[in-house]
Order: structure tokens, then C-alpha cells, then sequence
């Protein structure tokens, strides 16, 4: 198995140098690869032009695959055991992140102590639980507190929107990663900004069993990392009272698997039934 781990990173790292040879630097020395000084400083309360803005995204694209390059090495080198790599990897995504969020903020002119601010980044799936690979998309769930007016909302439902696009919009140096926000409460018919205590309320009375399952992973990686991890602290509340009957849990879960799989095969029918020769 680490043979087998060893051998894709190869790949990949091989994949990434043949489209950057650019990037060589950070085979010959990977310990200098990282987002240290290499992205520069926004001016707090200053307009950004877009070529500020091209700038940035540009030199927060390049740092993160520079950094995921020398991650791979490293691995390969036997500085680090394979499997470490995905942690390493997950940290690189979380400093990309918060850089992001930065320049989202930036880009809205919130002027603000991101650290404690009433907004936080909820990361799920493999981010979540620090496993991210090359070519995983990156769950989030984004919260703000309930304090906040539906005016001071949407200020930080755009800096949310802005974030996305920072991150995962396509530029001439590729792209971070793919964010994907659907496992929020209501998937994409849900509020792309979640109030915390809408949050609870959902986990508390309407969520199913996956839902209860995927939110396990759920840990706080951006902002107000305070106030999302009080958040999880209550939802976590909510999931003890809610799914800790073994038999039961057990039960929705499996149901859930049967439905994906209908639905699985029936795609992959439709699918087919779409591509087969008509008859004349």
C-alpha cells in the first residue's frame, strides 16, 4: 500500500512539474516552498484595483501549487511517510483558504479583525478531516452570528460569494481547488450563509442520518474559528441527542445507501438509453 501511495505521488508530482517546469525550484529545495512572503500585502481599507486583485490570485495560485509540489517531494524523498502527505496538503489548502478570505474581504472593503469577526468557515469532507489529495474539491459550510442585522448579513454572504470565486474561478495559473458549498442545511436550496443558531435548529429537528454523519466531520479552518467551533459544539449536541441509537442510526444510513445507488444505476440507465444508436 505504500508502494502503491509512493507511485501516484510520483505520478502527480510529474503531472505538475510537465505543465509548470517553471516550478523546479521547488524540487531541488522543498523546504522553500510556501506561502511565507510569497503573496503580497493588501492595504487595509484601500479600493483594489483589478490588477491588485489579478495579482493576488495569481500569487496565491502559484504559492499553493508550489507548496503542493514540495509536499509530493518530500513524500518521495522519504522525509515524510505518503499518507502524511494529506495532512500536509490540508494545511496547504486551510493557509490558501485563509489568504483567500483575506482578499475576499479586501475585495468588499470589510475592514475587520477576520479572527474575530462574526463570520466562520466550516470545512467538511476530506478537508474536514485533514485527507485532502490532488484534485479533491473542498466542502465548506459558511456561518455568521445571529447578532447581525440582515444588512451586516449580506455584506458577509457577498465576502462568502467573493471567497468562492477567489479560490475555484479559472485564471491563466489554474485555479486552488473546486469549493463545493451543497452540504450546507437544504443543500442548494439552503441559505449560502448559515446563522448559527438556524443551524442548530436544523440539526435539532430536520436533519437525517448522512447529514448527521458528514457534519462529524465538520471542523472550523477560517475566521471567527471561536465561533464555529461553538457552533459545531451545539450541533454535535444535537447529534448525540438525535442519532445515538446504534439500530436506528443503522438503519437510516443503510436506507440512504440503497437510494444512492438507485439512483446511481438509474443515471447510468438514462445515460445509456441517451447514447444508444436510434433505430431507423
Amino acid at each position: 500500500m505504500r508502494e502503491r501511495a509512493a507511485d501516484l505521488l510520483g505520478d502527480l508530482a510529474v503531472d505538475l512539474l510537465s505543465s509548470n517546469p517553471e516550478e523546479i525550484s521547488a524540487v531541488a529545495d522543498p523546504g522553500l516552498a510556501g506561502f511565507r512572503g510569497a503573496l503580497p500585502q493588501i492595504a487595509v481599507g484601500e479600493p483594489l484595483t483589478p490588477q491588485a486583485v489579478e495579482d493576488a490570485m495569481t500569487a496565491l495560485r502559484v504559492a499553493y501549487r508550489r507548496g503542493v509540489l514540495a509536499t509530493l517531494v518530500r513524500a518521495l524523498l522519504g522525509s515524510s511517510h505518503p499518507f502524511d502527505s494529506f495532512r500536509g496538503l490540508s494545511e496547504l489548502a486551510e493557509q490558501a483558504l485563509a489568504r483567500a478570505l483575506e482578499l475576499a474581504a479586501a475585495m468588499n472593503q470589510v475592514v475587520v479583525d477576520l479572527a474575530s469577526s462574526p463570520f466562520s468557515i466550516l470545512a467538511l469532507g476530506r478537508l474536514g478531516t485533514g485527507e485532502m489529495d490532488i484534485g479533491s474539491d473542498v466542502d465548506l459550510v459558511f456561518l455568521v452570528d445571529d447578532s447581525l442585522s440582515a444588512d451586516e448579513r449580506e455584506k458577509w454572504r457577498l465576502v462568502a460569494d467573493r471567497l468562492v470565486h477567489v479560490a475555484s474561478s479559472h485564471t491563466r495559473e489554474g485555479l486552488l481547488f473546486p469549493i463545493d458549498t451543497r452540504l450546507r442545511p437544504r443543500g442548494g436550496d439552503g441559505e449560502t450563509l448559515q446563522t448559527t443558531s438556524y443551524l442548530r435548529r436544523y440539526f435539532d429537528s430536520e436533519a437525517v442520518a448522512w447529514e448527521a454523519a458528514t457534519f462529524l466531520k465538520a471542523r472550523p479552518i477560517a475566521g471567527n474559528l471561536t465561533l464555529g467551533a461553538e457552533a459545531l459544539r451545539q450541533v454535535h449536541e444535537c447529534l448525540v441527542r438525535r442519532f445515538s441509537e446504534p439500530k436506528s442510526l443503522a438503519r437510516d444510513l443503510a436506507h440512504t445507501r440503497l437510494f444512492i445507488r438507485a439512483d446511481r444505476e438509474q443515471t447510468i440507465r438514462e445515460l445509456f438509453l441517451s447514447e444508444r444508436p436510434q433505430k431507423i
